[in-house]
C-alpha cells in the first residue's frame, strides 16, 4: 500500500494505520523506507510514522525496514522505535526473508533437528574473548608515547595503521580516531598527535582512552559481519560489503538466530559480494570458507549472549586469497 502516493498526510496516514490495525488479518504491519543516518530520503516522513504507529499499533506487530541494509538508520526514528519496542531491520530482502520466517515460527510448528535454544550467558568480555580466540585479528600493540608508536611500527613494518580506543568511542572512523597506510615514522608521529589530542579534548564523553598501532592488512576484500539481537525476532546475523566496499556494493543478507555453514554460504551467495570472492573476470579468487567460519561464529556467539549485548560487529573483515583465510581489523560490542 502506497501511503503517500498522494502527497504525505499525517492524518490521513494515522487513519489507514487505524483500519490496518484494526483488521485482524492483518500482522505484522510492515513499512519500507528509505530513512538513511544522513536523515535524507524519507526521513521526515519517517518520524512522523515512526510516532503515529508508537501510538496507535495496540497489541499489532509493527516492523520499519531500512531499504539499505548499509546506509545507517535515521537517529530520531531510530530512538523512537527503541523506545517502543518497535524492531528497525536493515536491507529489504534480508528483511523480508526474516520476516517470512519469523511469521511462519508463529504459526506453524518448526523443526530444530531436535536443537535446544543455547543458553544466553556470554557477558561482553566472553564474547570478545571468544572471538579473539576463533578469528583471527590483526597484530597490534597499544603505545602510551610517540617513540613507542615509532618502535612498534618499525617492528611490524609500514605502512601501518593507528587507532584511538575508547569505552564508548564506538565508531572511530567517525570521531577521526583512525588513520592508515601511515609509511614512515614521522607519519607515524603525527597521527599518534593527532588521535592523543582527539581523546584528551573527549575524555569526557569517550572515557578514558588509547592508541594502537597495528599492522596493515592489505590484498584482500573488506567484508561486513555483524550479529544484532532484535527484541521481536531475537539474535540474527548480517553479512555485506564493509570498509571501503559500503558505498560501491550495497546489499547484505540476513538470517535469524545461529546458522550453519551451509546457511553461511548461501547468505553470502545472496549478496553480490559473491562475484568478487568467486574471482571476477578471472581476478583471484578469495578464502570464502574463511568467511563463512566467522559468520558462523559470530551468529552462535550473538545466540548465546546476555541480554545487555545489543550487537557483535566486525568490519571491515579481510578476506584473504583462497586459503590464506580472513583477518578481523575492528570489532564493536555494543
Amino acid at each position: 500500500m502506497d501511503v503517500w502516493g498522494m502527497g504525505w498526510d499525517a492524518e490521513r496516514f494515522a487513519g489507514i494505520l487505524d483500519k490496518l490495525v484494526a483488521a485482524p488479518e492483518i500482522d505484522p504491519i510492515v513499512f519500507t523506507l528509505d530513512i538513511p543516518a544522513s536523515g535524507a530520503a524519507d526521513g521526515p516522513m519517517g518520524v512522523d510514522m515512526a510516532r503515529t504507529a508508537a501510538e496507535y499499533a495496540g497489541d499489532k506487530t509493527v516492523i520499519f525496514v531500512a531499504n539499505s541494509a548499509i546506509a545507517g538508520v535515521h537517529g530520531e526514528i531510530a530512538d523512537i522505535c527503541r523506545k517502543n519496542d518497535v524492531p528497525v531491520l536493515l536491507g529489504l530482502a534480508g528483511a523480508m526473508r526474516a520476516i517470512a520466517t519469523w511469521t511462519r515460527g508463529k504459526t506453524t510448528p518448526v523443526e530444530r533437528d531436535n536443537r535446544t535454544q543455547p543458553d544466553r550467558t556470554l557477558s561482553k568480555d566472553d564474547i570478545a574473548a571468544e572471538l579473539n580466540a576463533r578469528i583471527r585479528f590483526a597484530e597490534g600493540t597499544t603505545v602510551e608515547e610517540p617513540d613507542a608508536a615509532v618502535e612498534a611500527a618499525t617492528a611490524f613494518g609500514f605502512p601501518v595503521v593507528m587507532k584511538g580506543i575508547a569505552p564508548n568511542a564506538v565508531h572511530k572512523s567517525d570521531l577521526g580516531l583512525v588513520r592508515v597506510g601511515l609509511s614512515d615514522a614521522q607519519a607515524v608521529r603525527d597521527a599518534f598527535a593527532d588521535i592523543d589530542g582527539i581523546l584528551r579534548k573527549s575524555r569526557e564523553t569517550l572515557g578514558v582512552g588509547a592508541i594502537r598501532v597495528e599492522a596493515m592488512v592489505s590484498d584482500g576484500l573488506e567484508v561486513l559481519v555483524a550479529g544484532r539481537f532484535d527484541p521481536t525476532f531475537g539474535p540474527m546475523i548480517i553479512v555485506g560489503a564493509g570498509g571501503k566496499l559500503v558505498e560501491m556494493i550495497a546489499d547484505s543478507a540476513l538470517r535469524l538466530g545461529e546458522v550453519s555453514v551451509d546457511e553461511a554460504a548461501a547468505m553470502i551467495a545472496q549478496t553480490r559480494l559473491s562475484t568478487l570472492l568467486d574471482g571476477y573476470r578471472g581476478d583471484v579468487a578469495y578464502d570464502t570458507e574463511a568467511l563463512c567460519d566467522a559468520i558462523v561464529s559470530v551468529s552462535a556467539l550473538m545466540a548465546r549472549a546476555t541480554a545487555d549485548v545489543k550487537a557483535v560487529e566486525i568490519n571491515p573483515l579481510i578476506v584473504l586469497k583462497k586459503g590464506m583465510g580472513a583477518i578481523a581489523v575492528d570489532m564493536v560490542i555494543e
